[in-house]
């Protein structure tokens, strides 16, 4: 199609992908805030939070740590440092992400 010199085929064949956009505009006309508001709030949370959460609650008895098939980074001491690590994405994406994101996208 990008070949045709016809701009009539051209308009035709993005017709299948222009019809549903403008379907979907009329009927959801606050889309956009909408899709902020999810962004802000749930998009950090999945991304970041929930996998901090997760990583301290498998590793949080010694035993786990010890039998664990990854050890911490190099640039981190121990576990209690990616522990503190973990907690502190844990706030910073509550204050920043929840907080700000939420209060950004009304």
């Amino acid at each position: 199609m990008h070949d045709t010199k016809s701009i009539f085929l051209r308009a035709v064949a993005r017709l299948p992908v222009v019809i549903p956009i403008w379907f979907l505009a009329i009927i959801f006309p606050l889309f956009g805030p909408i899709n902020s508001a999810v962004g802000a709030l749930l998009v950090s949370f999945t991304v970041y939070m929930n996998l901090a959460i997760a990583h301290m609650l498998t590793y949080r008895t010694p035993s786990a740590c010890q039998n664990a098939a990854e050890k911490p980074p190099r640039f981190m001491s121990s576990w209690v440092a990616m522990y503190v690590l973990n907690a502190f994405v844990v706030v910073w994406i509550l204050v920043v992400g929840f907080g700000f994101g939420g209060w950004a996208h009304p």
